[in-house]
Formats: structure tokens, C-alpha cells, sequence
């Protein structure tokens, strides 16, 4: 390297050349000289001054890269006026390498003017090579090392300036003594004083002497990941745990110096999985005292770099993670305990009660029951509750209107003490004593002050019984006026002796009273948001008052009071907790509560939250998990009131009323709240600022934290902060002590205090991966951070219950993973990567989560290529299939979540007074705030990579079609499947489910929504040539939806595609008489057929006119088909048979009630039709009946019912399938076309239900474009119900060529979430005389029917051969496709045919239509 100074008017170019062969960054600033003559590190020099491409580096150093010139580097540097130095100070680093160069453990050094100007000009600026500098100094390190020489040298006092000297003294000895082969390992030990090194700066002065031999150079072993993140952790550990700390190099090279020692690796890692011996404490308290303090997260975010790394910097010596070109982290070490982790061992369900603190058997009833029962009962009754007195004792109030408009107030309890009533009213939302009016005191009330009286409760008999007697009780009614200005009581109770009294917990009772200034119908019938909101409103009351509130109703709640399920009574709490931690409550009202009985009380109710969850299942194990992280977690509450003082008495801050120190030290001691963190957070970074008032109100916003609402405190804050510029150094290290005191008592997941807290309980392979998160969580490889982090919430997640520190680190885990996320989810090219360890931490989170972890096992068993910015097309298809799983999983848990919080936030912000705005978005920030957010931010930008590698478009085309219509938004298409449109029509649906029938006019439906191309709707639209199509973006639905009330034309391309424009009026009408609007008549009238006179019939009976087409197409194939395709054995109960048996005598009262119902259907069709289906199952089976079904099922080799039970079992089957023909899809379609419900008749076929593995549907002419040549195919797990029926998901769905069936083309990958199956039993399936008449596409209209019931199971995809085996696939759409061939040449017509495969691979064909 060279350099030459240049000379010239008003300052100096240094112009800097290098061959070094790569990349270099100058890191630099400037010495001495005028402006800073008495800073003895190095300064920057004004922006005009820097290089092309100069950024600062942490406040403290610049940092240039230099240029490529030729075959050298090149960098000048001008500097002028203010700006000149005595010398350019540096060192260099190349940043491909990550690697620092110094000058032989100093800085580079050019010197700009005097005698070493001309000494380095005469030396021709030749500098040396640069010296790699492989003893880097770590800061923890050094800062201990300063503090030793400090104490060692008397402690004397010593300025800033000093300080930082100090500190650079430390590191260049430390440098000296690596120089000489000392281990950093040793050095940490000479720190500790566990090992003495002679002659240094911190060895007493009668050690000084001969050093000890340096340690061996370390022989070259690659060490594990996993052990130098453990042993990272430790040293973290025993440095006192400073927040955001790197220990990695330490790490290495004390495990190198281990392994020099003689220790092999195994060696080495069973000494870190051992516990360790106690170490002996230090020596002296002061050494302690000098340890850096920890600090969060949160303060390393917002917060300068402190004084110590200022003056690291200022000294030449580079950080080794600069923020402004942060390191990437190492791969983190991996869990033993989550490398073969089975997803499945994941999965939770709600499949046990939660565990009540008191038996069912040991619970009792309350002889107040009977007055709770007839109040509830009385629309008199205004308000009502019940009151726990303890001691087995309550307490019921309830107010009632009366009819001459008067109100009465009643009390009663079965207390075994007799009873006074304290009492008083309040005449607004206040709530405050007054002395009641006369008028309503009621006989032998006495006044007992200004604001009070007291009445006796009377003895009366009960009404509950026990043992042929009647409980005693004793009540109190008051009586008001039908005009009166009260807005409620206010009581208390005391025994006659007055040696006990009663509360309703921390508050006074209180009832509102209807009729007077408070609007009662305000106040809810939920009697827990009864009891919430009446706390809530409490003259005094405090954070303290609201804890202590929760725990009261958490035992409440765990002893049964609120029921056995216990999800939505822990919900609200909750919600109540959630607006608490969110500001919208208030924190301080009318009373002081000291710091620590505050944190007494969040411990209580931490504690109680953890039982809670402990004892909780399902739904209600997470709100409480929810609950604790909107509760600090206590800690030493009476610091948070003497730090304080101690901090103003060191630094003699006087207390002085009227100062901005006062006015908050006021405040912690009377009431400390969570704001409090935020203030002290604005505090420190206004020193740090050197007194900036702009940057204390900007944190303090940051946070939350208004002028308007330091000045509403009962203590308020008013004042400006105090700057104290000669104490800035100290005061900012005292702060942030002060504020990790703050944060122990106020925050809940801080990562840093819930490692620290949780430490005992970690296992050291725990520890290392826990220390690998701390040192890297600004590293932008957020990939491996992020597994990481979720690998070591995986391992806490199994050990928490009943810890409160380690439901604290899961959620602090969970909170860090979260942050991740929305790091990450602006780099699409990791979203891929993102995903995995996203879902994985969202099966942690979520309750119910099976199907989630079923996402997971899918998403991480797809081919690498989806992992690439490049998959294949197939590999993308199999993607997309986890993709719409997972979007439904994730749409189904949002709408979860909002149905069970946001009718509670409804109820309680209005109670509170909370402002609407907040309440209309509570359920959204809920979701919004979890773990689900996450995994949808990167789901978003995976989708769309997805959907291009895979060549789909953003629409799926069901029916095809040109038609030009007038646009209508509807919510959902079943609202208006009665409706008729008047003039062409196209609706844009939000929700499509597939059964609904398409209404009358209506030419054209968009939706959202992904009803399966079989299903009804989707039949129907081609079958009338209606446009359907699916849009998988948003935009375009958005976009048609703008269009509400114009006339567009909508069509389907050639490539799938949809294109649309506005159209005229005129040519939506003139298009009118090709639009979807079938006259009455155009089917004409159904053929009724007659019963041919036997209840059943054998396969060879059935013929036209006795059955309907699925049976006599069955019968059509006997014979006709290859010898690997089977027919099951059937029977057949024919046309007319429900006719003939309702005309049976037993029937005679059913077949009445059916007539008078038909008569009304046409005015109320939907309620109606309910009826008929009720009416029609009651319908009795005659004895010959049942002797010739089980004659003819014997014949014909199926296995009839064995006893009267599973008779009874069949015979309700038959009776459903009877029922359907009253279905309500099956009466709008029928009277769409014309055709009369009267003139269905229903034929059943009976089969037997074979165990399906899979089920199939093949149409053998392609449904989407018409192409005769190409067979369509679905394949979906278990029955084939989740086909045809109301099933959201994909089925495997693929394309054969009839000239060549093992050309296969996939479509969709199988996404649906469910399979239905079902033992070997019977099937009555529907066969009426209505399902296929020529163009008209009745199946599915009516049901079909198992005797036994059919479970419903999520589906694994990731076990599934369907989709794991892709040999076993292709194999088996071939082997479907053939069936599907030859049925059709066979029967001579196009096909849609159902069929199922077995376990073995047996195919049997179950029906079989014509295709429509």
C-alpha cells in the first residue's frame, strides 16, 4: 500500500493505492487538529469531506470502499478547512473475506502536517504490508479488563475522557498479551481471576513478575456448530448475559484451547453436557458491580451504541458485527431432540375437559337456584346476578320493572350469618356514595353517616329443598319510583356483630337500576361481562384492582362457575387483559398502588394463568397462553421505588418539585405502570443525545406514550427531561439498569430476561441454540435464525407447563419469530425457506392445530426444486396443493378466532367506553398480532411464485361461455339461488360452495371461492351455458365488483384466460333472449310411475319404469365389463314404494301432515321443506316390507342387519334417502324447469358400502372444454361424498387421451383437508325418476345414505402414496381411466360414473349416468 499527501490551498488530498488482490474498506476517521484538539481518539470529519459511497459506521468511524483502477485499488480523500486533522487514522477490511488489517496490533496512521508530514514524505509514503490481525479483542472482554485496571489503580474518579483512554488501554494490553500466544480462553480466566497472568495492568503489584508461558498454539480441528453454540451460551452466561452479545469467537477459542489441553471432542462435549460444579464467587463486590449490565432487545434497537463501544470505536478498533454491513450468521446448531422430531407428535386436540378444581361429583347445588331460575325467567327482570360470598355462601340481586313502573331491587343469599346491608346509591357512571332518598329505605333502615344507611336482611324459608326441608335464606328488597334519578346501588355486607364484612372482591357490590340515568339495556346478560364490567367501572382502581379482579374470576372459572368449557369464559378474560395491555383501559384511578404490592399482584395472576393453562384443553389452553403475555411478569417491584431514589441520591439530584426528575419519581412511587418503560426508554436515548428534547418525545411516541398522557396522570409529568451534561456517562449506565428493573416488572416476553429467568431449567443443547439466537437476532440470514429460534420454542414448547419462565421464553420466542417474519417476507427469494419454520411455529401457537401440522408434513416433504427460485411445473402444482390447504386452514382459524373474541371486545369496550374504532379492529390486530400474520405475509409472495412456475392462470374457467349481463355483488350465491333476475346478469359471488342451483337470469357467476368443476353448480352452469369461473387474485374481483350496476361482456380466452369490458345496456338486453331463463313447460311434466308391486327388486328385475337410471345402468353393464372391474351386488326398493307405505294405516297421520305442508310450500319454501324432511322419516316401516328387503339383500349376496337395532339402523337410512326428495336444491331446480315436486318418485338402491381407500368420478367427455377425446378424472381419499358434496379443497384431478391413456396430464395435486369413511355396512343410495332426464343435470340433487356413520378424518397427504409414490399414482389415473373407457364403450354414450378402490387395489364401479 501506498499513500501520498498532496498539498494544496486550504487543505490536503491523501490519495491511497493498494495491489491487494480484492475488495478493501477503508475504515477511518481523522486525529487532532483544531477542531477537536482535546479528543484523543478519532473524529469525523463533515459529509463534504467524504468519498463517493462513505457511510457512517455506528456515530462512531466512516467506512469507504476503494476503487478498482486498473490492476489496483485506488482511494483518495480530500480534506479541507474545519475538516483538516493532524492525522488520517485507519484500518483496513476486506469484506469478501470478512477479514481486518491493522498495523501490527495499531492503527494505520498518515500523518497531515509538522514533522512527521515531512518524515512520512520523505520516506517516499511507502507503508508496509498490513499484518492480518488474528487476535481480535471481544467487548465483553475488554470492558471487564478496563474495569480491573480501574480498581486495581485505587478506583480513583475519572472523567469521560479518561474512561475511554481506560478502555483503550484494556484492548491494546489485551492485543499485546494475544501478540505474546495467550488464548482468549486465558484471558476470560485472568478476568475471572482464575488464572494469574504476571505483569499485566490488573496483577496485583507483588504478582508482577516472570509471565507464565503462553498456552501452545492450538492444533487444527474443525469444531462442531453445536458445541460452540453451548459453549457460546455459557460464556454469555457468566458474562453477566449482556443483550445482543457475540460469543462465538470466544467460544471457538476456548474449545480450541480444550482440545489443546489433550481433550477429545467427545470429550469436550460431555464436559458442556455435564452440569458444572458452583463456581466459587469473585472475591470482591466491586468487581461484580463493574459488569455490564444486560440490556434487551428492545433497548439495543432503539437506543445509541453506549459510551464503552464509542470509545472502542473512536480508538481505531472495529466492532466485530458493524450494523452497517451486519455478518451473516453461521448455521445454527441443530436440536438432537428436533432433528427427528415427527410433526405428528405436534399435533393437539381438544380431547379431554379441562380440569376443574372441584369434581362434578362434589359440586353442589346453590339453594339460590330456584330465585336464579324464575328471575331468568321473568321479562321483568332487568339485570340479575350472583355474587360468591365464599365460604359455600352467594349472594343473588336481581332488578325488576313492575307494572306500575317502579323498580324493585332484590336480595337474597343463603349465607348462615345474619346479614346487614351497608348501602348506598350513586347518581352517575361515577359511581360515587350517596346517601339513597328516604323513600326508598325499606323498614328498620338506620343513617349511618352522610353517604350511607344500613338495613337487615330478613329470614325467610327458601325454596331449595334438601332432605324434605327447605333451605333457609334471608333477603332484602329496596322499592323506587317509576321516575327517579339513580343510577345504581352500592353495598356492602357485614355480619349483625359486625366482626366480618363482604366485598365483591377488591370493590364494593354494585347493581344498576333501570328506569333512572343509566341506560340498562347497556348492561349485558353475559353474567362474566356483568361482573367485568361492573369491576371496570370501580370508583378507585388501579392495574393492582384489575389483576387481582382477573385471578379472582381465573378460580372462578377453574372451580366451574362458568361451566364446564371453559374457551369463551377465558376469552374474555383475555379481551380484558388485551384492551388493559393496549392503553384503552385505564391504569391508575383514585388510588396509589406501591410498586410492590403491584408486583405481588401480577404474580399472583402470572401464576394463576399458568395453572389455568396447565389445567385447560383445546381452545381455552391458548387464550390463557395469550393472557400471560399481556402481563409483566412482577419481578422485585420495591426496586423499581428505591432504584429510583438511589439513582437521585447518587448523582445529588435534589427533589425538587417542579423538576421533570420529581414529577416521575412521583409517579413510580405512587403508581408504577408499564408506561414507565417507555419513559425511561426516552430518557436514556434524550442523553444519549445529548439533551435532545425532540428525540425523548419521538421514543416516547414510538411507544405509545402521548404529552396528553404523561399529563393525565394522578402524578402527572409536565415538566421538560433534565439534561445533566457532566453526569451524562453515569446516569445513562444507571438508566439502563434501572430500566431492566422496569422491564422485570412490566414486560412480559423480553427475550433477554426470559432466557435469563428460564436458564435452570435449560439443557445445555438448549442453551448453545439459545445462545446462537441472542448473538444473531440482527443478522440478516433470517433463514437460519429463524429455524433456530422455532427448533429451540419447539423444545420449550414440550417442557412449559407449569413454569411461568418458560410459557415466558415460548412467548418471547414466538415474539422474536414474528419480528423475523416480517423481516424476511421482503426477500421473495427465501420465502420458500421462510415457510417451513413459519408454519411449524404456527402449530405451536394454535390450539386445534392438526391441520396445520398437516400443512407442515406436506410442505416439508415436497421436492427440493420448490426450495429454488426455479421448481418445475409439476413440482409447483404439488406445492399449490399445500398452498390452498394451507390458506382454507388459515381462513378457518382467523374466522375462529373473531367469532370467539370479537362479540366479547364488542360487549366490553362499550361497557368501557373504549372508542368504536378500536373495537371494530380488535378480532383483526388479534390475528394480526400472532403467529398466523406471519406464516400469511410469506404465503402471499410464495402463492404468486407458485402459480407462474406452475402455469396457472389467476382464473379456472368451470363453465365456459361468452355473455354480456349487468354486474350484481352478491355475499354468497345460496342467499339468491330463489331470486329472478329480470334482465341478464352476472353475479360476483364471494362464496360459492358447489350445491347451490344458479338463479333464474343470472348468465354469468365470478367468485372467489374454488367450487370443485363436478360440482352442482358447476354442472349446472355448463349444462346452461352460464359463465362460472373462479379468480384466484383479488384485483380482478375487486375491479368487477366496481363495475355494481353496469353492463359488461365477460368470456373465457383459448388459453384459459378471462377478459371482460363494459358493455351498453342495449347489448346486454338484445343478448337477453340467449340468457339463462328457462320458461315453466320446457321439461314438461315428469312421468309419475305406478308401484309395480313388490318392495324390492333383484339386479335382473330392474327395468325402465320400476327403477331409476342408476340401477338400470348397472344392470346394463353386467357382462360388458373387463373381469378387474366389479359391480357390487344390489337391490333396489322401486318407484312408488314411500307412496304405498304412507297409504299404510300406521302412516296415516304422517301422510296427512305431509299434504297440509305441501300445500303451504310455495309461500315459505325453505321452512317449509324442513318439515316435509322431519315429517317424512316418521314414516313407518311395514313388517312385509322388511321380510322382503332381507329375502331378496340374501339372495343377492349382501349381508342384512343381525338384529333389531341395525335393523333399525338401515330402516332410518332408507328413511333420510326417502326424505331428500323434499331437498331444497331439488325444489328450486325442479321449479326452475318446470317440474312438480308431487310427481318425484323416489326408487332406493341398496348396495353394499365398500371400504374405499379412494373414491373416483370420471366423466369421459372433458367437462371444461367439451374435447370427446379426452377423459376427466377425480381421486380423492376415502368416500366419495368429498367430491360431490360441499367439501372445500381439490381432488387429484388428471387428463388421458382415449388414443393413448398413459398420456396423463395432472391438474391439481389433492388439497381437500377431510375423508370420509365408513365400515363395510350398507348404502341406500337416491335413484328417483328426477336425476336424469336429458339436459337437465339432477344429480345430486337427493341423497344418499350409510347405515353405519361415516367418520370424518384429516388427511395426511405426506404419508399418502397418491402423493408420495409417483409410479403408484400414474399407475392408478391409468387404471381409473380405463374403467372410465370402458363403460362408455360399453354403454355407447359419454359417461359420469363413481366408482371406489379398496385397500388391495379392487376397483368397484357404484354408479354410472349418462353425462350431462
Amino acid at each position: 500500500m501506498t499513500c501520498q499527501v498532496i498539498c494544496h490551498e486550504g487543505g490536503k488530498t491523501i490519495q491511497l493505492r493498494s495491489d491487494y488482490p480484492g475488495t478493501l474498506l477503508l475504515h477511518w476517521g481523522v486525529q487532532g487538529g483544531n477542531r477537536n484538539q482535546n479528543q484523543k481518539g478519532w473524529w469525523l470529519p463533515s459529509e463534504h469531506a467524504w468519498p463517493e459511497n462513505t457511510c457512517k459506521y455506528k456515530k462512531r468511524a466512516l467506512q469507504t470502499p476503494w476503487k478498482k483502477n486498473g490492476d489496483e485499488l485506488a482511494l483518495d480523500i480530500q480534506l479541507h478547512g474545519e475538516d483538516m486533522g493532524d492525522a488520517l487514522v485507519f484500518v483496513l477490511k476486506d469484506p469478501q473475506k470478512n477479514k481486518w488489517y491493522d498495523n501490527r496490533s495499531n492503527n494505520f496512521r498518515i500523518a497531515l502536517v509538522g514533522e512527521d508530514l515531512q518524515e512520512f514524505q520523505e520516506t517516499g509514503g511507502n507503508v508496509e504490508a498490513p499484518q492480518e490481525a488474528t487476535y481480535d479483542v471481544p467487548e465483553d472482554l475488554a470492558g471487564v479488563w478496563a474495569y480491573l485496571m480501574w480498581t486495581n489503580a485505587g478506583s480513583p474518579e475519572r472523567s469521560f475522557e479518561e474512561a475511554n483512554l481506560e478502555y483503550q488501554n484494556a484492548v491494546e494490553e489485551l492485543q499485546q498479551l494475544l501478540a505474546k500466544g495467550y488464548s482468549v480462553e486465558e484471558l476470560y480466566a485472568a478476568s475471572r481471576g482464575d488464572k494469574t497472568i504476571p505483569g499485566t495492568s490488573i496483577t496485583s503489584q507483588e504478582m508482577r513478575g516472570t509471565e507464565t508461558p503462553p498456552s501452545p498454539s492450538p492444533r487444527e480441528e474443525e469444531i462442531p456448530t453445536e458445541l460452540v453454540g453451548i459453549q457460546a451460551y455459557i460464556l454469555w452466561e457468566n458474562a453477566g448475559k449482556p443483550d445482543g452479545a457475540d460469543f462465538t469467537d470466544a467460544a471457538t477459542a476456548e474449545l480450541s484451547q480444550k482440545l489443546r489441553s489433550g481433550m477429545t471432542l467427545q470429550e469436550v462435549e460431555r464436559s458442556l453436557n455435564e452440569p458444572a460444579s458452583p463456581e466459587p464467587e469473585p472475591p470482591t463486590e466491586e468487581r461484580q458491580e463493574g459488569l455490564p449490565t444486560p440490556a434487551s432487545a428492545e433497548e439495543e434497537r432503539a437506543s445509541p451504541d453506549s459510551a464503552e463501544e464509542s470509545t472502542k470505536l473512536e480508538a481505531g478498533v472495529p466492532s466485530q458485527k458493524p450494523t452497517s454491513e451486519p455478518q451473516v450468521a453461521p448455521p445454527p446448531p441443530s436440536l438432537a431432540s428436533t432433528q427427528n422430531l415427527d410433526m405428528r407428535e405436534l399435533i393437539r386436540k381438544p380431547n379431554r375437559a379441562p380440569k376443574s378444581l372441584v369434581p362434578e361429583s362434589a359440586k353442589k347445588k346453590s339453594p339460590l337456584e330456584p330465585y336464579v331460575a324464575e328471575a331468568a325467567a321473568n321479562p321483568a327482570c332487568q339485570w340479575r346476578r350472583l355474587f360468591n360470598l365464599g365460604d359455600k355462601a352467594s349472594l343473588f340481586v336481581a332488578a325488576f320493572v313492575q307494572e306500575d313502573g317502579s323498580t324493585r331491587v332484590d336480595m337474597v343469599s343463603d349465607c348462615n350469618v345474619d346479614l346487614v346491608a351497608h348501602w348506598g346509591v350513586s347518581r352517575d357512571k361515577r359511581r360515587m356514595w350517596e346517601l339513597p332518598p328516604l323513600t326508598m329505605a325499606p323498614p328498620g333502615t338506620t343513617t349511618v353517616n352522610d353517604i350511607a344507611m344500613e338495613t337487615d336482611f330478613v329470614p325467610t324459608k327458601g325454596k331449595y329443598e334438601i332432605g324434605g326441608k327447605l333451605v333457609p335464606t334471608q333477603t332484602c328488597s329496596f322499592t323506587l319510583p317509576a321516575k327517579h334519578d339513580i343510577a345504581g346501588l352500592i353495598w356492602v355486607l357485614r355480619s349483625e356483630d359486625k366482626t366480618r364484612w363482604w366485598k365483591d372482591g377488591d370493590s364494593n357490590f354494585r347493581a344498576p337500576v333501570p328506569g333512572g340515568v343509566l341506560d340498562i339495556s347497556s348492561v349485558s346478560d353475559d353474567a362474566m361481562v356483568q361482573v367485568i364490567a361492573d369491576a371496570e367501572n370501580s370508583g378507585a382502581w388501579t392495574l393492582m384492582h384489575r389483576y387481582n379482579r382477573v385471578s379472582d374470576l381465573l378460580d372462578d372459572v377453574m372451580s366451574g362457575q362458568y361451566g364446564k368449557d371453559w374457551e369463551d369464559p377465558v376469552a374474555k378474560l383475555f379481551v380484558w387483559l388485551r384492551f388493559s395491555s393496549t392503553r384503552q383501559l385505564t391504569w391508575q384511578r383514585n388510588y396509589n398502588t406501591q410498586p410492590r404490592i403491584l408486583s405481588a399482584a401480577q404474580e399472583r395472576l402470572t401464576q394463576k394463568i399458568v395453572e389455568a393453562y396447565e389445567r385447560s384443553t383445546g381452545e381455552a389452553k391458548e387464550w390463557a397462553r395469550q393472557m400471560l403475555a399481556c402481563v409483566g411478569r412482577g419481578g422485585e417491584g420495591q426496586k423499581v421505588r428505591d432504584d429510583i431514589l438511589r439513582i437521585m441520591h447518587k448523582h445529588r439530584i435534589p427533589e425538587l418539585k417542579g423538576t421533570w426528575m420529581e414529577e416521575w419519581h412521583q409517579k413510580l412511587h405512587n403508581n408504577t405502570t408499564p408506561d414507565d418503560v417507555a419513559i425511561c426508554e426516552a430518557y436514556i436515548a434524550f442523553l444519549e443525545e445529548n439533551g435532545d428534547n425532540a428525540t425523548y418525545w419521538r421514543v416516547l411516541s414510538d411507544m405509545g406514550v402521548s404529552r396528553e398522557r404523561l399529563e393525565s396522570f394522578e402524578r402527572p409529568i409536565r415538566c421538560e427531561p433534565q439534561d445533566f451534561p457532566e453526569k451524562r456517562a453515569e446516569l445513562i449506565s444507571d438508566f439502563r439498569e434501572y430500566l431492566s428493573v422496569l422491564k422485570a416488572v412490566h414486560s412480559a416476553a423480553d427475550l433477554t430476561h426470559s432466557v435469563s429467568a428460564a436458564g435452570n431449567m435449560l439443557s445445555e443443547e438448549l442453551k448453545g441454540l439459545l445462545g446462537y439466537v441472542l448473538a444473531n437476532r440482527e443478522s440478516p440470514d433470517v433463514h437460519h435464525l429463524l429455524e433456530a429460534s422455532v427448533n429451540a420454542r419447539t423444545v420449550v414448547h414440550t417442557m412449559m407447563e407449569g413454569h411461568r419462565d418458560l410459557m415466558y421464553l415460548d412467548l418471547a420466542l414466538e415474539g422474536l419469530v414474528r419480528s423475523l417474519a416480517e423481516r424476511g417476507a421482503g426477500d421473495q427469494r427465501y420465502s420458500s425457506q421462510l415457510l417451513g419454520p413459519l408454519l411449524q411455529n404456527l402449530c405451536l401457537s394454535v390450539a386445534n392445530n392438526e391441520e396445520f401440522v398437516y400443512c407442515l408434513m406436506s410442505w416439508k416433504g415436497l421436492p427440493d426444486s420448490v426450495f429454488t427460485d426455479y421448481p418445475s411445473q409439476e413440482d409447483a402444482l404439488k406445492a399449490m396443493a399445500v398452498v390452498d390447504r394451507l390458506r382454507r386452514a388459515l381462513a378457518n382459524l382467523s374466522e375462529v378466532v373473531s367469532q370467539r373474541v370479537q362479540p366479547a371486545a364488542e360487549s366490553l369496550g362499550r361497557a368501557f367506553g373504549v372508542e368504536e374504532w378500536n373495537i371494530q379492529l380488535f378480532a383483526e390486530e388479534t390475528i394480526r398480532g400472532g403467529s398466523a400474520f406471519a406464516v400469511s405475509l410469506v404465503l402471499t409472495q410464495i402463492e404468486t411464485m407458485l402459480r407462474n412456475a406452475a402455469k396457472l392462470s389467476a382464473w379456472q374457467v368451470i363453465s365456459p361461455s361468452h355473455v354480456l349481463g349487468v354486474v350484481e355483488v352478491v355475499p354468497n350465491l345460496q342467499t339468491v339461488q330463489e331470486k329472478v333476475y329480470e334482465i341478464p346478469t352476472i353475479l360476483v359471488s364471494e362464496d360459492v360452495t358447489g350445491e347451490e342451483e344458479v338463479p333464474e337470469g343470472v348468465v354469468g357467476v365470478v367468485t372467489p371461492s374454488a367450487p370443485d368443476v363436478l360440482s352442482h353448480v358447476a354442472v349446472r352452469a355448463r349444462n346452461m351455458k352460464v359463465f362460472l369461473a373462479t379468480c384466484y387474485e383479488r384485483s380482478p374481483i375487486d375491479q368487477l365488483s366496481s363495475l355494481q350496476g353496469e353492463g359488461i361482456s365477460i368470456q373465457s380466452t383459448a388459453s384459459g384466460e378471462v377478459t371482460y369490458h363494459k358493455a351498453s345496456m342495449d347489448n346486454v338486453m338484445a343478448g337477453k333472449s340467449g340468457s339463462n331463463s328457462v320458461s315453466n313447460g320446457d321439461f314438461g311434466a315428469l312421468e309419475v310411475p305406478s308401484w309395480c308391486g313388490e318392495y324390492t327388486l333383484m339386479m335382473d328385475e330392474f327395468a325402465p319404469g320400476k327403477v331409476g337410471a342408476k340401477s338400470k345402468n348397472l344392470a346394463s353393464l353386467r357382462g360388458k365389463l373387463p373381469e378387474e372391474i366389479n359391480l357390487p351386488p344390489s337391490v333396489t326398493l322401486p318407484f312408488g314404494t314411500f307412496e304405498t307405505i304412507l297409504d299404510h294405516p300406521d302412516n296415516k297421520v304422517v301422510k296427512g301432515d305431509l299434504e297440509l305442508l305441501l300445500e303451504k310450500v310455495r309461500h315459505a319454501p325453505i321452512e317449509t321443506l324442513a318439515a316435509c324432511r322431519s315429517t317424512a322419516v316418521r314414516v313407518s316401516i311395514p313388517g312385509e316390507l322388511k321380510s322382503a328387503l332381507a329375502s331378496t339383500m340374501k339372495k343377492a349376496g349382501l349381508q342384512w342387519p343381525g338384529n333389531r337395532e341395525r335393523w333399525e339402523e338401515a330402516f332410518a337410512a332408507l328413511k333420510k334417502v326417502w326424505a331428500s326428495k323434499y331437498n331444497d336444491r331439488a325444489y328450486f331446480s325442479m321449479k326452475k324447469v318446470g317440474l312438480k315436486i308431487s310427481d318425484l318418485r323416489m326408487a332406493v338402491l341398496v348396495q353394499r358400502v365398500v371400504p374405499a381407500k379412494y373414491a373416483f368420478v370420471v366423466h369421459t367427455r372433458n367437462p371444461s372444454t367439451g374435447n370427446d377425446e379426452e377423459i376427466y378424472a377425480e381421486i380423492v381419499c376415502g368416500l366419495g361424498e368429498t367430491l360431490v358434496g360441499n367439501y372445500p379443497g381439490r381432488p387429484l384431478a388428471f387428463v388421458a387421451r382415449k388414443d393413448d391413456l398413459h398420456q396423463i396430464l395432472i391438474e391439481s395435486y389433492p388439497s381437500k383437508s377431510l375423508g370420509i369413511f365408513c365400515p363395510e355396512s350398507l348404502i341406500f343410495r337416491s335413484d328417483s325418476n328426477g336425476e336424469d332426464l336429458d339436459g337437465y343435470a339432477g344429480a345430486g340433487l337427493y341423497d344418499s345414505v350409510t347405515m353405519d356413520r361415516t367418520i370424518e378424518n384429516q388427511v395426511d397427504y405426506s404419508a399418502e402414496p397418491l402423493v408420495t409414490d409417483e409410479k403408484f399414482m400414474y399407475d392408478l389415473c391409468f387404471r381409473i381411466a380405463s374403467v372410465g373407457k370402458a363403460i362408455e364403450d360399453a354403454l355407447g354414450t359419454a359417461q359420469d360414473i363413481e366408482g371406489v378402490v379398496e385397500s388391495n387395489g379392487e376397483i368397484t364401479v357404484v354408479q354410472t349416468r349418462p353425462q350431462v
